[in-house]
């Protein structure tokens, strides 16, 4: 059995066009944004994931208001997080020192 390499790498440039090379790098690197996670006793009160920042961040969205906020900013993003049941308050795991007990 041949061994795989989980290296890969992308070259600078896919496309011998500009345009096209151009059109490709703006559908794959749109931002993302995952569904939303409901207040349970705030229906207008809403978390989401997005990327739009360059790192997976949580953001709150006051649907009454129509605002958007992120709410976290850490260097390596944050992956998932809860509202409380009245749309008051997020919690977050944070493990800042890699050891899966949080801070």
């Amino acid at each position: 059995m041949t061994p795989v390499s989980a290296a890969a790498t992308v070259p600078d440039n896919l496309f011998d066009d500009p345009d096209a090379e151009a059109r490709w790098r703006a559908r794959f690197t749109a931002p993302r944004v995952s569904l939303p996670d409901w207040a349970r006793d705030a229906p207008d009160r809403c978390l989401y994931t997005s990327n739009a920042s360059g790192t997976w961040e949580v953001y709150a969205w006051d649907r009454s208001t129509g605002t958007h906020r992120q709410v976290t900013d850490r260097p390596h993003g944050t992956h998932s997080a809860t509202v409380t049941p009245d749309g008051q308050h997020v919690w977050w795991f944070e493990d800042t020192d890699g050891d899966e007990f949080g801070s």
